[in-house]
């Protein structure tokens, strides 16, 4: 059956029979260690860089980044942005080879906007939790004659830092921002997944297209609860396993009693403040 016919079909089918409803899966229903590692107040993560985060340092580029918490769990995320995030806690000897391999006592020293060379890569920002402003910013990815020799070794280890703890250590089960748009034009052929979550809405909490805050990706919702955020994640790896509905997009597209929307899904940064974005110093 083509994807049309089979996307027609099953709309025909959520109108006469209801909601499509996501399989019964198991759910874990603790976050992880690392979760309950952040600053959390009222289902918000609050920590900002300015008093809350203390030792922590972040390496970060673009949508990927390694960062390490003051609580000794490290987070990473190595692909695009809906790729999952790494977490665990590190012990103190762990830690510390981390932070020696990564160098960070010298970011301080190195410390400087370095242009790089145009289109080389995305912006790396080196931050070292203590400075009060940004210890190195490299305007592309670290390389070319106006950056230190230092500062390119850095970018080299960061990348392999993060590439390898986001192979190696478990993904992180902790909170997840979604947002979630009405689909109003009726452009998107491909075949809906049934929307996961059952106290929440998606009528409710969706935007239009029209609505500018659907550009802006960091200021999507939060999820209250670990089950919620399992449901998202369970949304996200049937999209990621079905290259037939990402075709190099990251919207989701999704269905609730026979209207369609596209779901935004990431797992929100440790550090992030209530409107999702990320407070640099």
């Amino acid at each position: 059956m083509r994807p049309r016919a089979r996307c027609i079909l099953l709309l025909l089918l959520s109108a006469a029979c209801g909601d499509m409803q996501a399989p019964d899966i198991p759910v874990d229903t603790t976050f992880s260690d690392c979760a309950s590692a952040e600053d959390l107040a009222g289902g918000v993560i609050q920590q900002s860089s300015e008093d809350r985060v203390g030792s922590s340092a972040l390496l970060y580029e673009n949508t990927v980044y390694l960062l390490l918490g003051r609580a000794g769990c490290v987070w990473a995320r190595s692909g695009g942005i809906l790729d999952p995030v790494h977490a665990r806690r590190l012990t103190a000897a762990e830690r510390l080879g981390l932070e020696q391999r990564l160098d960070i006592a010298t970011w301080a020293s190195l410390g400087g906007l370095y242009e790089g060379n145009l289109f080389d890569g995305s912006p790396y920002l080196f931050w070292d939790g203590h400075t009060s402003q940004l210890t190195i910013l490299c305007g592309a990815a670290c390389t070319g004659g106006s950056v230190p020799p230092a500062v390119v070794v850095l970018a080299d280890t960061y990348r392999e830092e993060r590439i390898r703890f986001a192979k190696e250590e478990p993904a992180y089960a902790g909170h997840v921002r979604f947002t979630v748009v009405r689909d109003s034009e009726g452009v998107d052929r491909r075949d809906p997944l049934p929307w996961p979550l059952n106290d929440v809405r998606a009528s409710n909490v969706a935007l239009e297209t029209t609505d500018p805050r659907v550009y802006q990706f960091g200021n999507g919702l939060l999820t209250s609860t670990p089950k919620q955020a399992a449901l998202l994640r369970w949304l996200r790896g049937q999209f990621i396993a079905r290259p037939d509905l990402s075709n190099g997009r990251t919207d989701i597209p999704v269905v609730e009693r026979g209207v369609r929307y596209s779901v935004l899904v990431r797992d929100a940064v440790p550090i992030e403040n209530s409107e999702g974005r990320v407070p640099f110093p």
